[in-house]
Order: C-alpha cells, then sequence, then structure tokens
C-alpha cells in the first residue's frame, strides 16, 4: 500500500545514509493514540505492521469498538 510504501523508502533512506546501517537503527517501543473512525484508524494498522516488520514494538491505542479491527 502507499503507507507501507513510504515506511520503506523512510527506512532505505536511513539504511543507505554512510553513517547507519540497518543494524544501527534502534528498536524503538511506539504507542500510536488515533482517535476517530475506522476508516482513520486503518492507516495506522497498516505503519505499525510494517514497523512491527522492522523489529519495533508497536501498540495502538483507539476506541475499544475498535478492538477486533486492530489486531497488528
Amino acid at each position: 500500500s502507499k503507507h507501507q510504501q513510504s515506511i520503506f523508502a523512510f527506512t532505505e533512506t536511513m539504511a543507505s545514509n554512510s553513517n547507519t546501517s540497518a543494524r544501527n537503527i534502534p528498536k524503538l517501543n511506539i504507542i500510536m493514540h488515533v482517535v476517530g473512525t475506522r476508516g482513520d484508524v486503518q492507516p495506522f494498522i497498516v505503519h505499525g505492521r510494517t514497523l512491527k516488520e522492522f523489529g519495533h514494538r508497536v501498540r495502538l491505542a483507539t476506541h475499544r469498538h475498535l478492538k477486533n479491527c486492530t489486531h497488528m
């Protein structure tokens, strides 16, 4: 998706920097707080999944009624 491509592009840029390698990018604990409808939350699910693929710990905080939609 478009959102996933932007995260990959950012990470590749960071890794290709002569002073940084993919191994040197620290693993982060990330909490994304999103308020809105399911349509507002869904792009952040994609971002979170992509960040998890790079080894980051990601938590999404949103409305309780969206719990079944937000499993990463």
